[in-house]
């Protein structure tokens, strides 16, 4: 797992508000030691916005739900508080005709974890004699978990790689 989770908190593209006046309203409405958080160390991203991170152990529960809380407490701001997280490849195979994206997406969470939220799928093309999801990501943990050993396969069938 990651030594330190982060909250990232961007303001909307042409809203009047500042981060400034976002930091300001986040330090008056959001209690860390509520949350179980000590200390946050803030950045600022490559896109502008402010990343917020927070080490130790169990900093991905604890972004988590500082995020939720910023999301909630913050929402008269126009911002968008996201939990960025890494993610790694996968490659789906043996799919039948009638497979969905929504069901590749569920297997992948299934097989490696994470949450559906955090999985994504590219489209679906026929490859020679079978057909293949061209990518699903998932979090790098995650994905560790789904590949561990040889190929995996979920128990509708499809192979990830």
């Amino acid at each position: 797992m990651p030594a330190t989770a982060a909250v990232a908190i961007t303001v909307v593209e042409g809203a009047t508000t500042t981060y400034t006046e976002v930091m300001r309203a986040a330090r008056t409405r959001v209690q860390l030691p509520d949350l179980g958080i000590e200390t946050v160390e803030q950045k600022r991203a490559v896109t502008g916005g402010i990343l917020l991170n927070i080490g130790g152990p169990d900093s991905d529960a604890k972004a988590d739900r500082l995020a939720a809380w910023m999301r909630e407490v913050l929402k008269d701001l126009n911002v968008r508080v996201a939990r960025p997280i890494k993610t790694g490849e996968l490659r789906v195979l043996d799919l039948d005709d009638a497979t969905t994206p929504e069901e590749v997406a569920s297997a992948i969470a299934e097989a490696s974890g994470c949450s559906t939220e955090n999985v994504t799928v590219g489209s679906i093309c026929r490859l020679s004699d079978t057909y293949v999801a061209r990518h699903g990501t998932c979090e790098v943990p995650s994905r560790r978990r789904a590949q561990a050993g040889d190929d995996l396969t979920h128990p509708r069938g499809m192979g990830l790689r």
